[in-house]
């Protein structure tokens, strides 16, 4: 007999444009984020209420066309360049950041908001002060650069050859004229040619470094190339359910293509197991490839002809149709049954407890004809049911059908650990009636800890009130635990290896109780499920005082920590009579005389690996100077790591060879400043090489890559060919 197979297919065609080189199509402006500075006066008033920066070194800033009712030499909101026909740039509004604004040595980086290739990059921007050389570095998206240097003119350069604006008229921040400048400030345009090896590449960002003035870049364009295509029309199909041994109905799409390789070729189309395909209906089908020819760079509207053809019984397909010719691909997506949702996290839970309940819904279509069973199987830790609240097994559960569907059925699901200290995981299984899927499931279990309680506990001799921790403040207020305990576990927080936290207590006390008090804090670092007294992590008497008190110790979380949720355990003892019980304290004294009133508090900590810094390239540009002059500072700039942490050190190493390795340790920083600068010595000549290693407060640390060659040339040399360090 013939059974009936699962494909209920949905067919998505997703066309993936690989670009080819060919004639360029258009220049256009290309959107980024980073501008940092506002130098455009947009407001009545004097220029400063509205402006945060000035484009010059002085105070000069540019007006817009809300500024005080000014006319003439307003910023616009776009360019047509004067420079570059058929290239109109769009600028940054007036009221906000319209600058990327670089100081003499220092960098900044704009970020492309949709990544492009294109052949020629233009930067519209000017220098406040004077002509400046600048150095570019272009990052692809797949992580390699390009470099180059040009020249930036100062904003009172009118000649053609870079002055891509009218005359924009300036006044000071202190002003409310509409030009005291007497204008003749231009926006100036430089072009970067990129080389023939990167103009296909998809260009993520751009980097900046100013070797003199006032750097500002204020929009960017570029010439963009073409882009071949192939367009599926629909870009669906939708198959229904297919018997073992025939094949569906035919359904079709159509396929063109434009802006292709140019000279003709062929697109291939490739179908996946379980289907065929045809350029004719009703005949030719195959499930080898189809060759489609084209002539020029497009391909005229083909019809495709499909089918799905179930090679075995009781089985779902999935895969693509592939098309791919002409510099340009397609793939066509196919899918089958679903679940929903597709994994269950219950995070920690104590060993032998139970987590509360969770659950996912199952639906089958296109089932075994005639009816089945669909078996449920849970993986070890965990228990499953098809009713809220009640009948949870370990074993299987067998949902009957009748038909060929499934309906939608939840099943519930709970996580019950047996062993502490483990992470569990697997896949609930579910399958029958020619279907198989799973729901992945994850858990951890915590460990059992001893009972801690007073004896003859009572509000009015004290109690916790609060404690809190970074990102984590529980406050009890004036509530008392029942019992004398409470359990907070379930709401862990996160602190990381090597970092400095801070605990923060308030207790309340009765000052008419003169028994001795004291407060006790255990982090379970081993995560053994015991609380060693070498784990006590603060210890203090509490004084005889009525009402609140607060107390705070900063604790350093050892780096060899065990990494995961342990306990941390703080205790109030308001009922000792002995004098000092720091040598005698015990974390599971439970109804005990020598904790006779109090209060005891579990929390969960959740342990972090410590992280390392991260930090950019000192420079990429190689430099060379003259013997025994100054060179310029090499500058880093390093992120912290984690939260929490600080920059504690950068250790700077000069090397003879382009490698962040080896080398000699030239500098030591200890600062907490996330820039950082060495200035390479000039005395002895030679080619030298700089890294850095930047470690922060955790013991995390990161090395940077190795700079561009620092070269110092002798003194006896010509200074025609050497940089000379403004």
């Amino acid at each position: 007999m013939k059974k009936n197979s699962i494909i209920s297919v949905f067919v998505i065609l997703f066309v993936f444009l690989i670009q080819n080189l060919k004639a360029q199509t258009g220049l256009q402006n290309i959107a980024c984020i980073g501008y940092d500075k506002d130098i455009v006066a947009n407001a009545n008033g004097n220029a400063s209420a509205s402006t945060n920066a000035t484009f010059d070194s002085g105070s000069a800033v540019l007006i817009g066309n809300e500024f005080n009712f000014c006319t003439t030499g307003l910023f616009p909101s776009t360019l047509a360049s004067h420079v570059t026909s058929g290239l109109t740039y769009i600028l940054q509004s007036a009221s906000g950041n319209n600058s990327l604004m670089i100081s003499n040595g220092g960098s900044g980086t704009l970020t492309l908001l949709s990544p492009v290739a294109v052949s020629t990059l233009y930067f519209l921007g000017m220098n406040g002060s004077n002509t400046s050389t600048v150095s570019i570095t272009v990052t692809f998206t797949d992580n390699s650069t390009e470099t180059a240097s040009l020249t930036m003119p100062l904003y009172s350069t009118s000649s053609n050859i870079n002055a891509a604006s009218d005359a924009l008229s300036g006044t000071y921040q202190d002003s409310s004229s509409c030009n005291p400048m007497g204008g003749g400030i231009y926006l100036q345009e430089i072009k970067l040619i990129i080389s023939t090896a990167n103009v296909t590449k998809n260009i993520s960002s751009i980097s900046f470094t100013n070797m003199g003035g006032l750097l500002h870049i204020m929009a960017i364009g570029g010439k963009i190339l073409s882009i071949p295509k192939l367009t599926p029309n629909p870009v669906s199909l939708t198959f229904g359910c297919t018997a073992y041994g025939s094949s569906s109905a035919e359904q079709t799409f159509t396929l063109a293509g434009s802006d292709l390789t140019s000279g003709g070729g062929t697109i291939t189309i490739i179908p996946p197991t379980g289907f065929q395909i045809s350029t004719t209906s009703g005949s030719g089908y195959t499930t080898d490839t189809l060759n489609i020819p084209y002539t020029g760079t497009s391909s005229s509207s083909t019809t495709i002809y499909a089918k799905c053809v179930p090679t075995a019984p009781n089985t779902s397909y999935f895969g693509n149709i592939i098309a791919s010719g002409g510099g340009a691909s397609a793939n066509v997506a196919v899918s089958g049954s679903t679940v929903s949702p597709t994994s269950l996290a219950f995070g920690f839970i104590p060993v032998e407890s139970s987590s509360a309940e969770q659950s996912f819904t199952l639906t089958g279509n296109c089932l075994t004809a005639g009816g089945g069973t669909i078996t449920i199987i849970p993986p070890t830790g965990f228990q499953i049911s098809t009713t809220s609240g009640s009948g949870y097994t370990t074993g299987s559960l067998n949902i009957p059908y009748t038909g060929t569907n499934l309906s939608s059925i939840t099943i519930y699901v709970k996580f019950t650990p047996t062993a502490p200290n483990t992470s569990y995981s697997g896949n609930i299984t579910a399958s029958g009636g020619g279907i198989s899927t799973n729901v992945a499931v994850t858990g951890n279990s915590i460990a059992t800890y001893c009972s801690s309680a007073p004896l003859g506990y009572s509000i009015n001799k004290g109690y916790i009130a609060g404690v809190s921790l970074p990102g984590f403040m529980f406050m009890s207020a004036s509530m008392y635990s029942a019992g004398g305990y409470a359990d907070y576990a379930f709401m862990p927080t996160s602190v990381m290896q090597g970092q400095s936290v801070t605990i923060t207590i308030e207790v309340y006390t009765d000052a008419n109780y003169s028994q001795y008090r004291e407060l006790t804090v255990w982090i379970d670092y081993n995560n053994d499920g015991i609380f060693a007294s070498s784990e006590i992590v603060y210890d203090t008497p509490i004084p005889n005082i009525f009402g609140s008190q607060t107390f705070s110790t900063s604790v350093i979380i050892p780096l060899n920590t065990i990494i995961g949720i342990t306990r941390m355990r703080v205790v109030g003892n308001f009922g000792n009579s002995t004098a000092s019980v720091l040598s005698t304290i015990n974390p599971c004294w439970y109804h005990d005389n020598n904790y006779y009133y109090g209060e005891t508090e579990d929390y969960s900590v959740n342990i972090i690996a410590a992280s390392s810094p991260t930090c950019t390239i000192p420079t990429t540009t190689p430099v060379a100077y003259c013997q025994n002059t100054t060179a310029m500072a090499l500058l880093v700039t390093a992120t912290v790591g984690s939260s929490g942490t600080t920059i504690s050190n950068y250790a700077w190493y000069c090397n003879n060879t382009a490698s962040n390795s080896g080398g000699i340790l030239v500098a030591t920083h200890n600062s907490s400043a996330t820039t950082d600068a060495y200035t390479p010595v000039t005395s002895t000549t030679g080619t030298f090489y700089y890294y850095v290693i930047v470690t922060n407060s955790s013991g995390g640390s990161i090395t940077s890559n190795v700079s561009g060659s620092v070269t110092i040339n002798p003194t006896t040399q010509t200074t025609s060919d050497i940089y000379h360090d403004p």
